[in-house]
């Protein structure tokens, strides 16, 4: 599902919700940066569907196999470990983002 749709999703599912069951509906959408950067370690872009946004994880995946190609003529060299280092950072920042804006929803700080 992607962040739109959650969002949308959170926003209904929350109207008319006491404090208890936003503070669940919370812990159901929220994702953790640190398993997003966990992710990323291994397998560049996975950080990313974790954080629903999977169009941003093919890009990633994308990138890192074009700097695998490119390994030959050695641009790829310079080229993946940065690709990899980017996608750790955005894991770790979209999934902060992401639960600031489903907490905003929820508890009506912000209207999307």
């Amino acid at each position: 599902m992607s962040f739109e749709l959650d969002m949308i999703t959170i926003r209904e599912s929350s109207k008319n919700m006491t404090d208890d069951e936003k503070r669940d509906l919370y812990k159901r959408y929220k994702t953790n940066p640190v398993i997003g950067v966990i992710l990323n370690l291994f397998i560049p872009g996975v950080g990313q569907i974790y954080n629903g946004e999977l169009r941003k994880a093919i890009a990633i995946f994308a990138g890192m196999f074009i700097s695998v190609i490119l390994i030959i003529v050695f641009i790829g060299l310079l080229l993946l470990p940065a690709i990899w280092v980017y996608s750790l950072y955005d894991a770790y920042k979209s999934a902060e983002y992401k639960n600031e804006i489903i907490y905003s929803i929820i508890y009506k700080k912000a209207q999307l």
